[in-house]
């Protein structure tokens, strides 16, 4: 049985449940997701909010940066584009 990329491991639910959690006690609203891109274990966090957002989120990105880094990522970086519906698939069909 091949496993789903998309379904997180155990050792990843930690920053599964925080990920959303902490940018919404910071104040964010509207669409917002932290993708994990690379290595499973210790890849990179990329912020992805609305794009009126993404200034004020950049302001505070060395808390942020903290609070994810201490869950195992490895890298944390804000999406400058901002969060997008289907940005996933674009990405993959570039790829492709």
């Amino acid at each position: 049985m091949v496993a789903d990329p998309q379904i997180p491991r155990h050792a990843e639910l930690p920053q599964v449940r925080f990920r959303p959690l902490h940018l919404r006690e910071l104040g964010v609203t509207g669409d917002l997701r932290v993708r994990h891109h690379g290595d499973r274990r210790g890849g990179g966090a990329r912020i992805e909010v609305e794009p009126r957002w993404v200034p004020w989120v950049t302001e505070r990105l060395t808390a942020v940066r903290e609070r994810l880094t201490a869950l195992g990522f490895a890298a944390v970086e804000v999406d400058p584009r901002g969060y997008r519906r289907g940005s996933l698939l674009a990405e993959r069909a570039e790829r492709a």
